[in-house]
């Protein structure tokens, strides 16, 4: 029982960080792109990508300049 659920905890941690990788890929091919065109190109929800991302600018990893309409994703780390 523990090893499964070890099993899962990690696979959920691979899942964020191999997401967030994903999602600064497609903010690196096009820096203008939406949430939602991130979402529909790795085929998950917007809700997801809007987790990601908030928790990815409280990290440091990007930053959107500009303003909300017509800005750019900047990715720092």
């Amino acid at each position: 029982v523990e090893s499964r659920v070890e099993s899962r905890v990690e696979s959920r941690v691979e899942s964020r960080v191999e997401t967030r990788d994903r999602i600064k890929m497609e903010m690196k091919d096009l820096p203008s792109i939406t949430l939602k065109g991130i979402a529909d190109k790795l085929k998950l929800s917007v809700k997801t990508i809007e987790k990601a991302v908030s928790k990815m600018v409280a990290d440091g990893d990007i930053i959107h300049d500009g303003p909300r309409k017509g800005g750019v994703w900047k990715i720092l780390k």
